[in-house]
C-alpha cells in the first residue's frame, strides 16, 4: 500500500508539474492545479498494417477510428480534457489479417528492417518521442512481456484535443516484405503506457 502511495504521489506531481508547463489545454491544467481529476492507468495502443511500407509511414492520423483491437484513439487525438503522463512504450509486429487486427498473434521476432526503423511521436511539432524501434529490444531476447516495454527517461505528456503525429522511417533504400497473402499482412502495434485525467465525480 505504502508503494502504491508513493506511486501515486509520484504521478501527481508529474501531472501537476506539466500542468503548471501549461502542457495540456487551459481548461485542464486549470483541473488539474485546482486538483479536480483523478490519474487512472490507461494503455493506448494503435495498429497498423505495414505491408511492404517503406519511406515514412503514417501510423496514425484524422482518418484513424476507435475500434476495440485497433485503436483505442479516434482521428489521430485524445478526447478533451483526457490529457496523458506516459513513461513507457511498447513495440510489437505480428502477421495476420489486417481487416482483424485484434486477432492478430503480436508476438513474432521482427525483421531487421522493422528493428532498425525510427518511430517519432510528436504534437505541433513538439517531438515527444523518437527511438529505433530496436530501442524496445535491448536485453537481446525479448521473449517476456517486461523485456518489449521500452521505459523512458523521461516521462512524456500528450496534449488532450491535439493531434498525434506518429511517424515510421524505415532505413534508406529498404522496405517491410510484400503481404504474405491477401488474408495475412504484416501488422505493427505500438503501445503507449499511460495515467490519464479524469474528472473527479
Amino acid at each position: 500500500m505504502r508503494k502504491q502511495e508513493q506511486n501515486l504521489s509520484s504521478i501527481v506531481a508529474l501531472f501537476l508539474g506539466a500542468a503548471q508547463a501549461k502542457r495540456f489545454s487551459d481548461e485542464l491544467n486549470t483541473s488539474i492545479i485546482e486538483g479536480n481529476v483523478t490519474y487512472p492507468e490507461k494503455t493506448h495502443y494503435f495498429a497498423k498494417d505495414i505491408s511492404s511500407a517503406g519511406g515514412t509511414i503514417q501510423l496514425l492520423d484524422e482518418n484513424t477510428k476507435k475500434t476495440a483491437g485497433s485503436s483505442s484513439i479516434s482521428e489521430g487525438r485524445l478526447n478533451k480534457n483526457e490529457g496523458a503522463v506516459s513513461v513507457g512504450v511498447e513495440f510489437l509486429y505480428g502477421t495476420g489479417d489486417a481487416s482483424k487486427p485484434g486477432s492478430v498473434d503480436y508476438n513474432t521476432a521482427m525483421p531487421a528492417v522493422l528493428q532498425n526503423a525510427v518511430i517519432t511521436l510528436s504534437q505541433n511539432g513538439r517531438v515527444l518521442l523518437s527511438r529505433p524501434v530496436s530501442d524496445a529490444f535491448a536485453k537481446g531476447t525479448a521473449t517476456g512481456h517486461a523485456e518489449k516495454v521500452l521505459e523512458l527517461r523521461v516521462p512524456i505528456a500528450i496534449r488532450d484535443a491535439e493531434a498525434i503525429k506518429a511517424e515510421l522511417e524505415f532505413p534508406t533504400g529498404t522496405s517491410m516484405p510484400a503481404e504474405v497473402s491477401p488474408t495475412e499482412q504484416h501488422m505493427f502495434l505500438t503501445k503507449i503506457y499511460t495515467n490519464v485525467t479524469q474528472r473527479k465525480a
